[in-house]
């Protein structure tokens, strides 16, 4: 929830009729529509049954049947309400250590005069102050409120405590570290107060006068900041390894300069892309990686696409050149670019840059960032993060309606439902969205599928915009392979290899091609180089499927078998899969006795995703050879690898709605809830907190 979105319901809440009043007109002279006034909690419970609320003011309620802390606590535990905010109006004087426990609960803020007109205006207009200033980040906003209270109280030991647990979630915040440096100043520590203020100087030199400000509010003289503060300079930017590439030693030099000034303590540099290459590939595992688009030996184009390959989109991949320009973005994303830092170098305008890069790893709010780590989750299978992350970018306002939408066709493809993921990438396109994005996602739906001429022009248009990427090559020589046009999917595979022969997505199209020409030697010798082979299992299974449906029974059998011939020993699992599969495809062809010697070997045995299914077919299988009964295909029996759209697209959830159920309340995702905690409640308070609310609960407990 943002308060920047005036669609959002909002409850007051107060006996008073006349504040209810006030409060009300005041927000619908900000844009609020839905807005309604009830006089008691357990009147608003009524309506959170039955309809989504999302921001609620109201007063503790303590001594009533319903009371806030009960609210906050369910809340703060059913997912359902994770987009509820709740602010205070103190009409009393509250205990400081409940008011304290409220935030640990999730308050969004308190208010403690709301008497009058005045009062309310007053009020709300400091509280959209913040927000704005705040970029509409609910765990800052609730941060400005909590933080005044605990100086207030004069808790500076817990102000620290609370300080350090905020700034790792939003590193980069340069506003955070000011107020960190504050913290340490007002408990007492006044040296590392001292390092972190001189290298907050060196980055924004504009903070200067603050800086005396705040120095002079708690020390005597005017601030000297440190000099060489070299390694012992305080962990602010969060990043402990850096990779450069530039083939310039003047440029890598001042990069490099650049990167120690921010206190990053190992920083590597190469003039040679390849070798950049190798090192990650020795395990090297930088935070972040920058690199000049002109690199050599391995063109900026090739070498984002490996590093990509390499690490993912976990690591922010930044390119620093004087040529590329705010229109060449675009194409720079396709290929796993996170963004642009124009030469020549100036230290001011880059540490601006580089703090923007590190704040949105961790905090990402561009759309564009959003869906690299969306790729990142996708790719090592969080579905918590999957979650999270997609929630962010369905509801960041910068997104369209068109970009939501292919976002969905994206899941829809994760998620194995592709002909829901063509539908969605036609609806994206018929909205006049017709980027590269639109037409990758188009076209791997239509391969799933086995739409392969459909699927052949989506990527051919998208390579007349942007022709080097290797990947989608690869896709268009994969789509020639299976249509049959062996010598286009030769030249095209040429075209892939001169670009780059080292790509993981070249050598999984050239053992495609040798299995399905049946060149053992060369497939085995491409499997013993890959280390994954589940894209190849894939692709064995659903083109031996498709080719035993069209009646090429012969065919499809050997292509199993060359595959299972070419699979390095090592390879247990994919072997297993592959035999269990095999003897499913001949079982359903009544070649029971061929089934059988594959059913009982010992590979099979060993994998588990086959292991069951393995047994029960062939128990069945010696039955059908028992009664000369024919044999019959179940559930039970299915191919065990990733099947082809029609047998997975169902009537169930939404790929959408399948993503949102992995959704969980963390740090910083309800306010302060899990980021501030208050351990120090009055026994008598911890009674009303704990008493059950009467409320029908709605889905399921966050943890």
């Amino acid at each position: 929830m943002k308060l920047s979105d005036r669609d959002i319901r909002i409850i007051t809440v107060h006996p008073s009729a006349t504040i209810r009043q006030l409060l009300n007109q005041d927000l619908r002279g900000r844009g609020y529509q839905d807005v309604l006034g009830v006089s008691d909690l357990s009147e608003l419970v009524s309506i959170m049954e039955s309809q989504p609320v999302h921001w609620i003011i109201t007063p503790p309620f303590l001594d009533a049947k319903v009371n806030v802390f009960q609210l906050l606590k369910l809340a703060s535990e059913e997912i359902a309400y994770v987009d509820l905010r709740v602010s205070l109006i103190l009409d009393d004087k509250m205990d400081p250590y409940l008011l304290s426990k409220a935030f640990d609960l999730g308050l969004l803020s308190y208010h403690e005069r709301m008497q009058s007109k005045l009062d309310i205006e007053i009020e709300l207009k400091s509280l959209f102050n913040r927000s704005e200033q705040c970029s509409d980040a609910m765990d800052l906003v609730s941060a400005e409120y909590l933080r005044t209270h605990l100086i207030v109280e004069q808790r500076f030991q817990d102000l620290l405590r609370f300080e350090k647990t905020l700034f790792p979630l939003h590193r980069g915040n340069l506003d955070l570290s000011f107020r960190l440096a504050e913290a340490q100043l007002r408990a007492g520590e006044k040296g590392t107060a001292a390092q972190l203020l001189s290298q907050i100087a060196v980055i924004d030199p504009d903070k200067n006068k603050e800086i005396s400000i705040l120095w002079e509010k708690f020390e005597k003289g005017t601030f000297v900041p440190l000099k060489d503060v070299g390694v012992n300079k305080p962990d602010m930017i969060g990043v402990s390894h850096a990779v450069i590439v530039d083939p310039d030693s003047t440029q890598l030099s001042i990069l490099r300069g650049f990167l120690m000034e921010l206190g990053i303590p190992k920083v590597d540099t190469f003039q040679d892309s390849a070798r950049a290459l190798e090192a990650l590939e020795r395990g090297s595992k930088p935070e972040i990686i920058i690199f000049e688009w002109r690199s050599s030996p391995l063109s900026g184009p090739i070498f984002a696409q490996r590093v990509r390959e390499m690490v993912g989109f976990g690591v922010p991949l930044t390119v620093v050149n004087n040529q590329l320009h705010d229109e060449d973005m675009p194409i720079l994303r396709e290929m796993g670019v996170t963004n642009r830092i124009k030469k020549p170098l100036e230290a001011s305008s880059f540490f601006k840059e580089f703090l923007w890069l590190v704040h949105q790893d961790r905090v990402p709010t561009e759309p564009f960032i959003i869906l690299q780590k969306i790729k990142q989750a996708m790719a090592e299978s969080n579905y918590e993060d999957l979650a999270k992350l997609t929630k962010k970018y369905m509801e960041n306002p910068k997104c369209s309606n068109a970009d939501k939408t292919l976002l969905q066709a994206e899941l829809s493809y994760f998620r194995g439902h592709f002909s829901a993921s063509r539908d969605m990438a036609l609806s994206t396109l018929k909205t006049g969205m017709i980027n590269v994005d639109v037409l990758n996602t188009l076209g791997k739906s239509l391969m799933k599928m086995r739409d392969f001429e459909t699927a052949l022009r989506c990527f051919e248009t998208a390579d007349m915009v942007s022709p080097n990427n290797v990947r989608r090559v690869c896709n268009i020589a994969e789509s020639k392979l299976e249509l049959g046009q062996i010598q286009e999917f030769h030249e095209k595979l040429e075209i892939a290899r001169d670009m780059d022969p080292d790509s993981i997505a070249v050598q999984e199209v050239e053992l495609k091609g040798a299995l399905v020409e049946k060149d053992t030697a060369k497939a085995q010798g491409l499997m013993q180089s890959l280390n994954s082979l589940v894209s190849i299992l894939s692709f064995t299974n659903n083109r031996a499927i498709a080719l035993i449906r069209c009646d090429h029974f012969e065919e499809g059998i050997g292509l199993y078998r060359e595959a299972l011939a070419a699979v390095p020993h090592d390879q247990i699992e994919i072997k297993g899969i592959l035999q269990y599969n095999l003897a499913l495809a001949l079982a359903r062809l009544n070649r029971l006795d061929e089934s059988k010697l594959l059913l009982m070997t010992s590979e099979i045995d060993k994998v588990a995703k086959v292991m069951n299914k393995g047994k029960s077919l062939l128990s069945r299988v010696n039955r059908a050879l028992t009664t000369g009964d024919k044999f019959t295909v179940n559930q039970e029996t299915s191919a065990a690898a990733v099947p082809i759209s029609s047998e997975i697209d169902g009537d169930g959830p939404s790929a959408y709605d399948e993503t949102l159920m992995a959704l969980k309340v963390g740090p910083g995702d309800f306010c302060l809830h899990k980021i501030w905690f208050e351990p120090k409640v009055d026994p008598r308070f911890k009674v009303i907190m704990d008493r059950p609310i009467p409320f029908k609960r709605r889905g399921q407990r966050a943890s």
